[in-house]
């Protein structure tokens, strides 16, 4: 069923790609931009990250006040090889060249990670509606209901 919904969704491991790529993102201007360590786990907190040793890594940059240089070995140490090439690829890629750029990507980075949580909560809403007893499944399409026109009024 390749119509055009279908098209505009991206593939479910496109999506785990593109929230790895901003959890990393995020891990990236941490270390880059120290005065905006807490911002970011503001903006994007580390409990809600989808991988859990990523949000650590955040959480424990955001509450570190050593420089780039000694943090990035323990948290280099700390990931894959794949997580270790992606954070490397981006620590040497073009950063922004002020707080003001790196706000506007955290902002992006927080977005798709957003987007992607309530693409969770509806997905699970969804299940519960279809595989519920009745008064289950009918507060679990009400919320749906909910989240959709919420999603309708923001978007």
């Amino acid at each position: 069923a390749a119509g055009p919904a279908s098209a505009q969704r991206p593939a479910p491991a496109a999506r785990a790609d593109a929230v790895a790529q901003a959890e990393l993102g995020l891990i990236a201007l941490a270390l880059a931009y120290p005065e905006l360590r807490a911002e970011i786990a503001a903006i994007a907190p580390p409990a809600e990250f989808r991988d859990a040793l990523l949000g650590a890594l955040l959480e424990e940059i955001a509450l570190s006040e050593k420089p780039q240089a000694s943090l990035e070995v323990s948290i280099v140490a700390a990931l894959g090889d794949e997580q270790r090439g992606r954070l490397s690829a981006l620590m040497v890629g073009p950063l922004p060249a002020d707080e003001a750029g790196a706000r506007r990507i955290v902002a992006d980075y927080a977005a798709a990670l957003n987007r992607d949580r309530r693409r969770r909560e509806v997905e699970q809403l969804r299940r519960t509606a279809a595989g519920a007893n009745e008064p289950e499944a009918a507060a679990a399409a009400q919320e749906l209901i909910a989240l959709r026109r919420q999603d309708r009024q923001a978007g």
